[in-house]
């Protein structure tokens, strides 16, 4: 195996780990959203501007700014979870693999 093909092995190697870890810290991100919809609201004339409602009714650009918090948060946690833990393990997993 030349240079060459070493660095891009490694590159795809990286890009494929990275990739796991936003990907899955992405999808959970988004739902997110239904979380959120479990216990919060938006006003308007469907719950009569939060008096028919025994969630917690906000404003629509509140719930805009709430949830894009969220998904960002819950996102980034899970991103770098799965980037700190899970990827050396499955590396680990794979290396002693093929020293059998």
């Amino acid at each position: 195996m030349t240079t060459k093909e070493n660095k891009f092995s490694s590159l795809f190697k990286h890009m494929k780990s990275e990739a796991l870890g936003t990907g899955v810290g992405w999808c959970i991100g988004l739902a997110t959203f239904d979380l959120l919809g479990l216990f919060m609201e938006k006003k308007g004339w469907f719950n009569l501007w939060g008096y028919w409602t025994d969630k917690w009714a906000v404003e629509e650009s509140t719930f805009n700014v709430i949830h894009w918090i969220v998904a960002a948060l819950v996102g980034f946690i899970i991103m770098s979870v799965i980037n700190i833990y899970l990827i050396p393990l499955i590396k680990l997993k794979v290396m002693e693999e093929q020293q059998e």
